[in-house]
């Protein structure tokens, strides 16, 4: 057991000590930042998920007519809990790339609860060229009525 004392100690192993003895961790500068930016990130996406499963337990937008600004506003709902924004900040002009600083996975993301949310599928061509939420609206009406008229 002697010899144990002159081992060098893993940075976990004085961390443990360092707690069973009552005091602070020994760099607890170091993880502290750390541990509260990933539990804020973690929190702000186990929010989000229950937010987009809550987006898809509501009524089938099938089982009722919708007029342009239902359209517009469950858009808005779905950039803005993708984004983690405010409804208030987004209008119909709003760029997913300027003015949201959208990169190529929040633009797929966007388009697969576009999907989910108002039971379309958006091809990847089109999906390119839609660029604002008025864009994304447009696009939603015009499905939703060839829908209706075909059904």
């Amino acid at each position: 057991m002697k010899g144990d004392k002159h081992k060098p100690q893993s940075r976990f192993a004085r961390w443990i000590d360092a707690f069973n003895d009552g005091l602070n961790t020994p760099d607890e500068d170091h993880y502290r930042v750390p541990s509260l930016v990933n539990e804020k990130r973690h929190e702000r996406r186990w929010r989000r998920r229950v937010e987009k499963e809550n987006l898809k337990k509501e009524i089938n937008i099938r089982e009722g007519e919708m007029d342009r600004l239902e359209i517009e506003a469950k858009v808005k709902e779905v950039v803005a809990l993708q984004f983690g924004m405010e409804l208030k900040d987004l209008e119909p002009e709003t760029n997913f790339v300027t003015d949201l600083h959208a990169d190529s996975l929040d633009a797929v993301e966007v388009v697969m609860c576009i999907e989910d949310r108002f039971d379309l599928s958006i091809p990847d061509e089109e999906s390119d060229k839609m660029t604002t939420i008025k864009m994304v609206s447009d696009y939603v009406e015009k499905k939703l009525v060839e829908r209706e008229d075909d059904g």
